[in-house]
């Protein structure tokens, strides 16, 4: 498990020039759920500065609850589930514009997309960075398809198949 200190020495690391993992538009994709880190212990302020520090691609966020039986589950100075919630809330608020801004770094970019199915009109699959691609029209699924990325659409972005 990592701590913050060593999350954001990770980061800083990944965000410089040293090592790219997956870039577009000058940001790095570092959306994995493998890391653990213990950002819920920080006071909120530097909890959300922290996040905006990160630039995560996305993020899955969710109030903490007890659970019992868990070292967690004893700590004094639990908060009540108001201020969780709201907590919550705030930090939602930050991964959706930070998912935008990496959806908006997207516009202009050529993404090979595994297409998955189809919502309504548009074909749809997800990209190599994870992102979901909406494609007008019927293509073949489980097939990857190179696309042009057009526009912000949703929870993903657009984009017109190029032959």
């Amino acid at each position: 498990m990592f701590n913050i200190i060593d999350f954001v020495s990770i980061v800083e690391f990944l965000l410089g020039d040293r090592y790219r993992i997956d870039t577009i538009g000058g940001r790095e994709n570092l959306a994995r759920d493998s890391l653990n880190v213990e950002v819920k212990t920080l006071h909120i302020e530097k909890s959300l500065s922290f996040i905006r520090q990160c630039r995560f691609a996305d993020m899955h966020i969710f109030p903490y609850s007890r659970r019992p039986g868990t070292p967690a589950a004893e700590m004094p100075g639990q908060l009540p589930n108001a201020v969780k919630e709201a907590r919550s809330h705030r930090a939602i608020a930050v991964a959706q514009d930070m998912s935008r801004c990496y959806h908006q770094e997207l516009l202009g970019t050529t993404q090979a997309v595994l297409v998955e199915g189809m919502e309504g009109e548009h074909s749809v699959g997800h990209a190599m960075n994870y992102v979901k691609i909406y494609i007008p029209g019927a293509y073949p699924r489980n097939e990857i398809q190179t696309v042009a990325v057009k526009s912000l659409y949703g929870d993903g972005v657009t984009g017109e198949v190029i032959q």
